[in-house]
C-alpha cells in the first residue's frame, strides 16, 4: 500500500516523497483510514436520516478529508506560484 500511494502523489503531483517523510506518512495514513473507514459504508448509507446527525464516523471522515484537501491545496498553490504559460516541463 505504502508502495502505490508513493507512486500516486508522484504521479499526481510531479514529486516523490521518501516513505518516512511526515508529510507522506500524513497523507498516506489519511487515505488509507479514509478506505478503511468507507469499506462498509456508513450508517447514514443505509439509514438516509442519519446523514443530519453527527456521527463518529461521520465526523472521521470530514477529518480524513480536511487532510486530503489541505495536502493538494498546498501543492496547487506551490505549482500556480511557479506556473510559467510560457514554458512547459513535460
Amino acid at each position: 500500500m505504502q508502495f502505490s500511494a508513493a507512486t500516486y502523489t508522484y504521479d499526481t503531483l510531479y514529486s516523490s516523497y521518501d516513505l518516512d517523510d511526515p508529510e507522506f506518512v500524513t497523507i498516506h495514513r489519511a487515505i488509507d483510514d479514509l478506505f478503511k473507514d468507507l469499506g462498509n459504508g456508513l450508517a447514514a448509507d443505509y439509514f438516509p436520516l442519519l446523514r443530519f446527525i453527527p456521527t463518529p464516523a461521520l465526523r472521521k471522515v470530514k477529518q480524513y478529508k480536511k487532510v486530503v484537501h489541505d495536502f493538494l491545496q498546498k501543492h496547487l498553490d506551490e505549482h500556480r506560484k511557479s506556473y510559467n504559460p510560457g514554458k512547459r516541463t513535460w
